[in-house]
Formats: C-alpha cells, structure tokens, sequence
C-alpha cells in the first residue's frame, strides 16, 4: 500500500463474507516482514468499507463507502507484523453479505512514500476471505486480484452475553458448595 503521490496514490483492500449477523469493530491485517515505511508513524489514514457483489469482487468503479473512519497510525509504531483498527462506531453486517474494506493514506502532502506491506496468502473463499483489490486513482477504478490478504474476522460475544455465563458459572460453583455440605 502506497500513499505517496509520487509515483502513485494507491488504496488497497480485501473482501470478506460476514459468517452471521453482527457488528464489525475491529479488524487486524498482517504486515509482510515488519515492512513498514519510516514516514508511517503518524500518518493519517482511512479505513473504508463496501458492498461487494462477490467475494472475489473490487467495488464498483466511483463506489461510495458504506462506512469511512479516519485514524492516526500511532506514533510509536515498533516492529509488530500486525496492524488493527479499533472502529469509533461499530458497522451492522448482515449475515452472507460481501463487504470489502479499503485503506488508505490520506495524507501525502509530505512529500515522502508512505509504504506498509501487507501479506498476501492463499486463495479467495477460503474461510469468508475474498481477494485483495486496489485503485491508484483514488476509487474512480478498481482491479481485482486473485490472491487474498493476510487478516482476521473473528466474532465477540456481546458483554451481556459474557455476564450472563460469569453468572451462571458462578450459580453452578454454589449449587455444587451447597450439595457437598448437606
């Protein structure tokens, strides 16, 4: 992924089919060999999402986001081969819909190339994934790969949920005190 104007301005993604019905609030990406450019730190970027009409789909050309954030790459960035976003406000996914995220830097006025490789693994489909796509002029375009990026979804249980099972197992704890003192 490439933020600098020079030579280019490009926004990369990955499609994924959401497994049930849930919210998305955090998504990981893994870095290809700690590869993550000096000028990173600091930075400004976006972190887009959209409808897509297949896993193996870019969105449309001139697509408009379903949900945008803008964020600061933390400033004391180290060495990690992962980068998560914490989204402000969780987005409502609809069970079997395809959606696709897209990142990019929106700050380029530095002057520097922003760079962060992100891993490339396996073959579309596999586990909810879809195949990684990009545009160099800023989503009037989009290609699609047929190879996927390296990220997570994963589901957690809403707080209510984990609360009623803390009470339950600690209901179960004293029913079984109270059967081995009568």
């Amino acid at each position: 992924m490439n933020g600098s104007t020079t030579p280019i301005n490009r926004w990369v993604g990955v499609g994924f089919q959401a497994p049930s019905v849930g919210y998305l609030d955090k998504m990981t990406f893994f870095i290809y060999n700690n590869l993550v450019g000096t000028s990173v730190p600091g930075a400004l970027m976006t972190f887009s999402i959209y409808s897509l009409s297949s896993l193996t789909a870019a969105p449309a050309s001139s697509a408009t986001p379903l949900y945008t954030e803008t964020g600061t790459v933390p400033g004391t960035y180290s060495t990690e081969n992962y980068i998560t976003f914490d989204l402000t406000t969780p987005y409502a996914l609809t069970s079997g819909s395809n959606y696709g995220v897209a990142l990019e830097f929106n700050d380029t006025s530095s002057g520097s190339t922003r760079y962060m490789n992100l891993w490339l693994f396996g073959t579309p489909g596999n586990g909810n994934r879809g195949s990684e796509y990009y545009t160099n002029d800023s989503g009037a375009t989009w290609t699609a790969d047929a190879i996927s990026l390296g990220f997570v979804v994963q589901t957690v249980p809403e707080p209510s949920i984990v609360g009623l099972g803390i009470v339950a197992a600690v209901a179960f704890g004293i029913r079984r005190r109270l059967r081995r003192t009568v």
